[in-house]
């Protein structure tokens, strides 16, 4: 009795224990088309095909020897190549909402006839982007870039057509955002064609990819991905002129020249994370080595004193208080009396 209990106990030990060192596995075939086992897989470049792009077949197998087996290729049900190992295929796609079908029949003694078929509808979505916290002055033409930790605003604006001819609203598609590889869930799903996220304080790249499908018309999808470089913050200096105000189209350059007795320089500290405006920034400026504080932080005023002429070295260090890698620093030589 005592020894058939401890076989038991002996048995279900066992057993507890190869469930940890053998567990159950999980083993599936998968092909770049989603034809799962078929004995040929069906490879296209791109997978989402753009309106007029060219795509790229290629067929491999691990069943048969391709090189010697017959491959018709067709085109909307119309034989367009066919001959012994011809393993690619390539044709281009037409407008928007035009959809294209490509057939592929292998005949090999080894899985004797291999068909498939897909259908293909070009569509497009393009990707927009803006720092939406990156500071740049008023009438500033140029796009306000991300320095790291930027705030950035992506915007999907998908060209699709249904097969009638009708453009698909934005509204009517579900949108999936990956960062990276990461899967943006929150940002994804119906209608959401807009996501937001901040770069890190590690890498200077970032990606982010979008793929758009419709929940009216099967089969049509779009994916697009944007790429994002930071960059480093900077501090250029303008002329404040008591009637005209700040010379934005003439920046002051590593030397500047006092033609008057007092002269305002204002600094303007691009792409800097902007929050709360320029209130989050501190300002640290030297006048020879010398650190001085301006009333306005921005701003400083210089006056000829007593030395009728020479020249001066001004920097400047300007950092974020709540983006500790973003900070910039300037250089320049004021002479007067010359």
């Amino acid at each position: 009795m005592f020894s058939e209990k401890l076989t038991a106990k002996y048995l279900i030990a066992l057993i507890l224990l190869g469930s940890f060192i053998f567990p159950a596995q999980k083993i599936s075939v998968v092909s770049a088309q989603g034809i799962g086992t078929d004995p040929v897989l069906v490879e296209m470049e791109p997978e989402f095909p753009k309106p007029e792009e060219t795509v790229s077949i290629k067929l491999t197998s691990y069943s048969t020897d391709l090189d010697r087996a017959k491959i018709v290729w067709t085109l909307n049900g119309k034989t367009v190549k066919s001959g012994v190992g011809g393993k690619t295929f390539s044709f281009g796609m037409g407008p928007a909402g035009k959809s294209v079908t490509f057939g592929v029949t292998v005949d090999s003694q080894d899985i004797g006839i291999f068909e498939k078929k897909v259908t293909l509808n070009p569509a497009q979505v393009d990707i927009l982007w803006q720092a939406i916290d990156s500071y740049t002055p008023p009438f500033y033409r140029g796009k306000a870039l991300p320095a790291k930790m930027s705030k950035i605003r992506v915007l999907a604006m998908p060209d699709m057509k249904t097969k009638s001819g009708g453009a698909v609203k934005s509204t009517d598609l579900i949108y999936k955002w990956t960062l990276g590889d990461a899967p943006m869930l929150d940002s994804s799903g119906y209608a959401k064609n807009f996501a937001d996220f901040s770069l890190d304080f590690v890498s200077s790249d970032a990606s982010v990819k979008v793929n758009a499908s419709s929940i009216k018309e099967a089969g049509l999808v779009a994916e697009n991905i944007a790429y994002f470089t930071t960059v480093d913050p900077k501090i250029i200096f303008y002329e404040n002129k008591p009637l005209k105000g700040i010379s934005y189209e003439n920046a002051a350059g590593n030397s500047f020249d006092l033609k008057n007795n007092e002269v305002s320089i204002v600094a303007e500290p691009y792409y800097f994370t902007s929050q709360n405006g320029r209130s989050s920034l501190s300002y640290n400026w030297l006048i020879n080595g010398i650190p001085t504080q301006p009333v306005n932080q921005r701003s400083l005023v210089l006056r000829i004193g007593d030395q009728k002429s020479g020249s001066s070295e001004i920097s400047l260090g300007v950092k974020q208080v709540s983006r500790f890698l973003q900070a910039a620093n300037k250089t320049f030589t004021i002479n007067f009396g010359q």
